[in-house]
């Protein structure tokens, strides 16, 4: 899923505000050793996933954006502290800040949502319409969306190559022998042979 503008956004804002938490406790000298450690743990942390991973693994990274955000909340509630005419200001912007995050959240969980709606229900007519053709269980599914579908059908989930390899294609034909194989193809797609 691509990130949307506000995301990347803030995807960027989160180095200058570890860096400005980060500022605010080395000069006030309040918890520095502390945030300095969460900041260069976290760091480094999320360096492998962000310099190594080719694929997109946010998951991986919440251990470093929790210890990441100390040194942020920090440099908040610091930058909440100035004198009392510019305080409000701050805070009104801090607000705003939070508002706009609030509401990006809010819109990636509910287009995520409606994906895995959709999907839900897609995968499910997929199992309906394998079942329809006498696949039942016991029974092996591969291809695509393969792990999902077979769940939905009550079968096994078996693939002759990439990361969640479990037979061999003559292994997957001499099953086929003994119980019902479906092998899922997109629209469009020749089945295998």
């Amino acid at each position: 899923m691509a990130l949307s503008r506000s995301a990347a956004l803030w995807f960027c804002a989160l180095p200058l505000l570890v860096a400005a938490g980060v500022r605010a406790a080395v000069r006030g000298g309040h918890h520095r050793t502390e945030l300095v450690v969460a900041t260069v743990v976290g760091a480094a942390l999320a360096a492998p996933y962000l310099l190594t991973v080719g694929y997109a693994a946010p998951r991986f990274l919440l251990p470093a954006y929790a210890l990441l955000a100390l040194p942020v909340a920090y440099g908040l509630v610091r930058a909440c502290r100035p004198r009392p005419r510019g305080r409000r200001i701050v805070v009104g912007l801090l607000a705003v800040a939070l508002i706009g995050h609030l509401a990006n959240q809010y819109k990636l969980v509910d287009s995520t949502a409606d994906r895995v709606r959709r999907d839900t229900a897609d995968l499910g007519h997929v199992a309906v319409e394998l079942r329809s053709l006498g696949v039942r269980p016991p029974c092996v599914v591969s291809g695509v969306e393969s792990i999902r579908v077979a769940f939905r059908a009550g079968c096994a989930s078996r693939q002759p190559s990439g990361p969640n390899r479990s037979i061999t294609p003559g292994e997957l034909v001499e099953t086929a022998l003994h119980q019902p194989v479906a092998i899922l193809a997109y629209d469009g797609d020749r089945p295998p042979s």
